[in-house]
C-alpha cells in the first residue's frame, strides 16, 4: 500500500555526513547554512547532529569522545544505538573532504519528504474544505517557496571574481546592455534607465497616470529596435483588451473617449487606428490578467515566461493589489514581504522589474502637494528594499490643480541606489493616454 512505502532517505549519506563533521570540525561551519537537524531521517542522526552543533557553538572540540559525553549527559546514548554506533560513524568517513556532497544528498532527500508531507496536507485540507481554493493555493505556494529556499548556502566570491564581474557589467553598460531605455532622454540621463536586476517602484496618487506611464515605457521598449526583447505586463487591475486599447491610443494619438464611442471616430481616427494596429502587431509583449494573485505566483509565472520567451522586462500593475503570501501579517508587513520577493525576482531573472504603487493622501498636505518616499501607501519597507523609486506628481498651478486635456507631470527620481536623484517634467496628454518629453528647463524648479 502507498502508506507502507518508506519516505526518501539515504542513511549512508547521513552517517558519512556526521562522521565527516566529527573528523574535521571545519566541515561544521561549511555545512551550517545548508543543513538542519530536521533534515536527517532517523531520530538517532537528528540527536547526534543537535549535539554536534551544541558542542561547536560552545567552542568545544567535536569528536567521538565529546559527542559520547554530551549524549550521556542528555540520556540519549541508548536512543542513538550506544557508544559503538559513534565508532561506526567515525569509521564511515575517513576524511571530511566530501562532506558537502554527502550533505547535499541528505538535504535533497529531506526536501522530497517535505514535498510529500505538504502535498498530503494540501490534499487533506482540500478534501475537508479548510478554506477557499485560493487560500489553500496561496498557503501551498508560500510553503513550496520555503522548501525551495531553505538550505541554500550563500557562496562568497573572491575579490578577483568580484572585479571580473564589475568589469563585465561596465562593458555591458558601455555597449548599451543591462539597461533598458525609458524612451525619455532626460529621464534616462537622470536615472540611468531601467537597470537589470533592479526593482523600480513607480508611485502616484490615483488617476495621475501611473498605468499610462508604465504602458508608455513598454511601448517605447517595443520600438527600441527592430527586434526588441519581449516584455511581460502583469495586470492586476485591467483586462488585456483595456491595456491594448491604451497602447493603440498612445500609438495613434487617438482620443480614448472616441474609442469608447466608436460613432464619434473621424476618418482621421479610423486611419490612425489602423496604422497603430499595424505598428503594434507582432510586437513582443505578453499581457497577463492576474487578479487575485500573490507575489509568489507572479514570480513563478515571470520565471516561466523568462525561460520560455526570454523576456527582458517585467512590469506589474500594481503593488497594493498583489495578494499577500501570508495574510496573517499586518498589512504593512505584507506589502514589505511582497517587495522583497519582487526584488529577489529581478536579481534572479537578471532583468528590470517595475511595479506600480499608490501614494497615500499625506502627500497632498505637503507644499504644492509634492509627495515624498514616506507617502508610499502601506509602504512597509518599500522605500528601503526597492532599488529605485520614481514618484509621479501633477504640480499645482497658482495653488490649484491643473485643468485641461494636457497637463505637466513632475517625475521625481526619489531614490536611485546606483545613481543620482532629481526631477524632470513630462507633458501628459490625458485623452490620448500619452506622455512626451519637455526639452526646456524644468518650470517647477527642480533639476531636469
Amino acid at each position: 500500500m502507498e502508506s507502507d512505502r518508506v519516505p526518501p532517505n539515504n542513511k549512508l549519506a547521513e552517517r558519512t555526513t556526521l562522521g565527516s563533521m566529527m573528523r574535521d570540525n571545519r566541515v561544521i561551519d561549511e555545512l551550517l547554512p545548508m543543513l538542519h537537524s530536521d533534515d536527517f531521517y532517523t531520530d538517532a542522526h537528528r540527536k547526534i547532529h543537535v549535539v554536534i552543533l551544541d558542542l561547536h557553538s560552545r567552542r568545544v572540540p567535536v569528536d567521538a569522545v565529546t559527542v559520547a559525553e554530551q549524549l550521556h549527559n542528555r540520556s540519549w546514548v541508548k536512543d542513538v544505538g550506544g557508544y559503538g554506533y559513534l565508532a561506526d560513524l567515525w569509521d564511515a568517513a575517513p576524511t571530511g573532504a566530501n562532506a558537502r556532497y554527502y550533505a547535499g544528498i541528505v538535504r535533497e532527500k529531506s526536501k522530497l519528504r517535505q514535498l510529500i508531507n505538504l502535498t498530503a496536507e494540501i490534499g487533506r485540507d482540500a478534501q475537508e474544505c479548510r478554506g477557499t481554493a485560493d487560500d489553500l493555493i496561496d498557503e501551498a505556494s508560500s510553503q513550496l517557496l520555503a522548501i525551495s529556499d531553505a538550505g541554500r548556502a550563500d557562496q562568497a566570491v573572491t575579490l578577483n571574481e568580484a572585479i571580473v564581474r564589475a568589469f563585465d557589467e561596465i562593458d555591458q553598460r558601455s555597449n548599451g546592455q543591462g539597461m533598458i531605455a525609458t524612451g525619455f532622454e532626460q529621464l534616462d540621463r537622470l536615472a540611468g534607465g531601467l537597470q537589470s536586476r533592479q526593482l523600480t517602484i513607480i508611485a502616484a496618487r490615483p488617476s495621475v497616470g501611473k498605468t499610462t506611464f508604465a504602458l508608455a515605457l513598454l511601448r517605447n521598449h517595443l520600438f527600441s529596435s527592430d527586434i526588441p526583447q519581449p516584455s511581460l505586463f502583469v495586470s492586476l487591475e485591467q483586462m488585456a483588451g483595456e491595456a491594448a486599447e491604451r497602447l493603440l491610443a498612445q500609438e495613434g494619438r487617438i482620443n480614448t473617449h472616441s474609442l469608447r464611442r466608436p460613432r464619434n471616430l473621424t476618418p482621421r481616427d479610423h486611419e490612425a487606428l489602423a496604422s497603430a494596429r499595424s505598428a503594434l502587431w507582432d510586437r513582443p509583449l505578453f499581457i497577463l490578467e492576474q487578479r487575485r494573485r500573490n507575489a509568489t505566483q507572479i514570480a513563478a509565472l515571470s520565471r516561466s515566461y523568462r525561460h520560455r520567451h526570454n523576456i527582458g522586462l517585467v512590469v506589474i500593475d500594481y503593488l497594493q493589489l498583489i495578494r499577500a503570501d501570508n495574510r496573517r501579517l499586518p498589512r504593512h508587513e505584507q506589502v514589505g514581504e511582497t517587495v522583497k520577493i519582487l526584488r529577489e525576482l529581478a536579481g534572479e531573472l537578471n532583468v528590470p522589474v517595475v511595479v506600480l504603487a499608490q501614494l497615500n493622501r499625506e502627500g497632498e498636505k505637503m507644499p504644492g502637494g509634492k509627495p515624498r518616499l514616506s507617502h508610499l501607501r502601506e509602504s512597509g519597507d518599500c522605500e528601503q528594499d526597492a532599488d529605485c523609486v520614481w514618484l509621479i506628481h501633477n504640480p499645482l498651478e497658482n495653488g490649484e490643480e491643473q485643468s485641461g486635456p494636457v497637463r505637466t507631470c513632475l517625475i521625481q527620481v526619489a531614490k536611485n541606489r546606483n545613481g543620482q536623484t532629481g526631477e524632470m517634467v513630462l507633458r501628459h496628454h490625458r485623452a490620448e493616454m500619452r506622455f512626451e518629453s519637455i526639452e526646456e528647463s524644468n518650470p517647477f524648479g527642480g533639476r531636469s
